[in-house]
């Protein structure tokens, strides 16, 4: 969306924002890229136009980023995958604050809310949760909140 804002003093001068209703900062996407390109050439001065070298530049930036992502996304998912018949130990708190921790098989792997799932017997675990992979095989175990081992 975009809005203009005329000055008050002298000769009225037309500057094109860019506001959006993205709330996280932390993450640039391709778009955040483009607008911030086009805002750019829109308000560049007439008499000093922007090199094309650099915008060839930005764009071929732009390019990198988005083939890095992909890349670690599908790296990501790779790793996923080769968690799927491994023993693994995954640990979690669970409602009353106490570390549950289960060690089994990775049984299958889903892909819910953009989010890895694994799971291992009925209990479900993220990556994140992932705390140990091993090749052998050993039955689900269940600890409480302790940690001993």
């Amino acid at each position: 969306m975009s809005n203009s804002v005329e000055r008050s003093m002298g000769a009225p001068r037309v500057i094109n924002a860019v506001f959006t209703d993205k709330t996280d900062n932390s993450v640039l996407e391709t778009s955040d890229f483009i607008r911030l390109m086009v805002a750019q050439m829109q308000n560049q001065d007439f008499y000093n136009p922007a090199d094309t070298s650099d915008m060839l530049n930005q764009i071929a930036t732009i390019s990198n980023m988005q083939r890095m992502q992909e890349m670690a996304s599908y790296s990501k998912m790779s790793y996923a995958m080769s968690l799927v018949g491994k023993v693994v130990t995954a640990s979690r708190f669970n409602v009353s604050g106490n570390l549950e921790t289960t060690t089994g098989v990775v049984e299958k792997l889903s892909l819910v809310n953009n989010e890895y799932v694994f799971y291992i017997g009925d209990k479900k675990y993220t990556l994140q949760q992932i705390m140990e992979v091993s090749t052998g095989s050993e039955e689900s175990t269940e600890e409480g909140s302790a940690g001993t081992e």
